[in-house]
C-alpha cells in the first residue's frame, strides 16, 4: 500500500473523463501522483494553521502514463491538479504529439508559476479548469481556473470569487510559429538522459556522415537507414538473407559492458524498432536477433552489434543453423555488395521510418 493507505482499504480513482460530442468516453486518465504533503498555512498561500494531506488513503495512484486524445480543436494530454508538480509527465504527452494539456484541479499554492511553466517547457496550450473556495472550515482551494497560451501567456483567467468560464481560442499555428522559433524538443540531450516516454527519437540522417563500425567507416548514403542520437541501424555488407541489418551504438566499443545504460537502452530500442518495420515489410511475424559480445562468441567486427534478420518459413534448416550462418567466415556465394546495391536498399529501408523533404535532409518518425 503506497504512502501510508490503509491495509486492505479499498480506494477510488481520481478519473479525469474526456467525452466527445456522442456522450462516449474518448480518453480516461487515472491521476497518478498522489496529494501525500504538510502543506504550510492554510493551503492557499497564507501562512498560520497548516495541515496534512494523505490522499492515498483513499484513491489508488493511476499506472500508465496520461493519454494524448485526438479531438476537433487539437491533440489533448489528461492529467490532474498535483500531476502538474512534475514536469517529467508534461514532457512525456509532448513526445507523444500533445498539442493542449488539461488540468482540472483543486489547487493550493505555486499554481500560476507551475501552469506557466509547464506550458513554456512543452509549448503547449494548457487549459485548466479549478475549483475556488472553500470546502470546509478547514480546507480552501485556490481556483484562479486560466488558458494558456504556448509563450506562457494567460490568455483567459477567472477569480477565486465567483463560478464561471474562461474562453479563449486555441490558435494551433502560434503553437507551431512557437516551436518552430524555438525547436526545444529537437535539441534534447538524448545521449545525456533518457525520453520521458520512452520513445525512440530519429534523427536526420546526412548524405555526407560517416559512422564508425570497429575500423571501418560506414558512408551514411549508402549504408545508415535510420538514426538515434547514440545508436544506428545500417545494411548489411554481405547480407545472409534478405532484411538482414546490423544495429550498432555510434560509441564505438567493442562489449556490451562497456555501454552506458542509456546507451544499452537506445541500442535494443531501435533493434526493435527496426525488427517490427523490417518484419512488415517482409510479411512475418518472426524476426532473430543476435548479439555477438567478444571474438569467440562468433564477433567479427570489434564494435558491439546486433544482428537483425526477418524469418520466412524454411529460411534455415535446422532453424538454429541461422546462427552457424551469421559466425561463418566469408564464401564465394557471400561476396561483397555494390555500393549502388546497398544505396538502394538503405533508400528503400529509410522510407519506413522518415517523411524526407526535398532537400533531403531532414526526417521525422513516421506516426
Amino acid at each position: 500500500q503506497p504512502n501510508g493507505a490503509t491495509q486492505g482499504a479499498e480506494r477510488i480513482s481520481n478519473s479525469h473523463l474526456l467525452i466527445d460530442p456522442e456522450g462516449r468516453i474518448a480518453g480516461r486518465y487515472d491521476k497518478a501522483h498522489m496529494f501525500d504533503v504538510q502543506v504550510p498555512g492554510d493551503g492557499g498561500g497564507n501562512p498560520g494553521g497548516g495541515r496534512s494531506f494523505l490522499e492515498s488513503r483513499y484513491t489508488k495512484p493511476g499506472d500508465s502514463l496520461a493519454p494524448v486524445i485526438d479531438t476537433p480543436v487539437g491533440r489533448v494530454g489528461l492529467a490532474i491538479c498535483y500531476d502538474m508538480r512534475f514536469a517529467e509527465l508534461a514532457i512525456g504527452m509532448r513526445e507523444r504529439g500533445a498539442q493542449i494539456i488539461t488540468y482540472p484541479s483543486a489547487f493550493t499554492a505555486h499554481w500560476s508559476a507551475l501552469l506557466r511553466a509547464r506550458a513554456i517547457e512543452t509549448q503547449c496550450w494548457l487549459v485548466a479548469a479549478a475549483q475556488a473556495g472553500s470546502h470546509n472550515p478547514r480546507r480552501h482551494s485556490y481556483g484562479h481556473a486560466c488558458i494558456i497560451d504556448p509563450w506562457g501567456k494567460v490568455c483567459a483567467e477567472l477569480d477565486d470569487k465567483s463560478d464561471g468560464l474562461a474562453l479563449c481560442q486555441i490558435n494551433l499555428k502560434y503553437l507551431e510559429q512557437v516551436r518552430a522559433g524555438m525547436p526545444v524538443m529537437q535539441q534534447r540531450r538524448l545521449d545525456l538522459y533518457p525520453s520521458v516516454s520512452g520513445q525512440l527519437h530519429l534523427l536526420p540522417i546526412p548524405d555526407s556522415a560517416e559512422f564508425a563500425f570497429g575500423p571501418h567507416r560506414l558512408p551514411a548514403s549508402e549504408q545508415v537507414f535510420c538514426l538515434t542520437s547514440l545508436s544506428f541501424a545500417a545494411v548489411n555488407l554481405r547480407p545472409i538473407r534478405p532484411h538482414h541489418t546490423l544495429v550498432c551504438p555510434r560509441r564505438s566499443v567493442a562489449m556490451l559492458s562497456e555501454l552506458t545504460p542509456l546507451e544499452r537502452a537506445d541500442l535494443f530500442g531501435l533493434a526493435e524498432l527496426v525488427a517490427f518495420r523490417l518484419r512488415q515489410l517482409a510479411g512475418t511475424e518472426s524476426c532473430s536477433f543476435s548479439l555477438q559480445d567478444g571474438p569467440l562468441a562468433g564477433q567479427s567486427v570489434p564494435h558491439v552489434h546486433i544482428h537483425v534478420l526477418p524469418r520466412l518459413p524454411g529460411d534455415f534448416q535446422p532453424n538454429d543453423s541461422v546462427y552457424t550462418a551469421l559466425e561463418a567466415e566469408p564464401k564465394p556465394e557471400r561476396p561483397n555488395r555494390s555500393a549502388e546495391e546497398m544505396a538502394k536498399e538503405t533508400a528503400q529501408f529509410r522510407a519506413l521510418f522518415y517523411h524526407q523533404d526535398t532537400n533531403n535532409t531532414t526526417g521525422r518518425v513516421v506516426e
